[in-house]
């Protein structure tokens, strides 16, 4: 996974193996958290100062808006 995106200092994201997941990464490359972009849902790993979890998720949101499965859309 070469393309980083750097969110603050000592985090940075990119895309995951997995379909629609973005992993979120310390400065020492441990994943703190999964961003499903489907869902909009942010799954933390690793206990992170609340400051710096508000400053990521809004990060994400901005980034990685939450869009609507292509399978819901094709059913209605």
């Amino acid at each position: 996974m070469d393309n980083f995106q750097v969110i603050t200092a000592g985090y940075r994201c990119g895309r995951s193996k997995t379909n629609n997941l973005i992993n979120v990464y310390n400065e020492n490359s441990y994943v703190m958290a999964e961003y499903n972009e489907t869902s909009g849902a942010l799954v933390w790993h690793r206990a992170v100062l609340a400051a710096q979890k508000a400053i990521i998720e809004n990060w994400l949101h901005s980034h990685f808006q939450p869009r609507k499965d292509q399978s819901q859309t094709k059913k209605q």
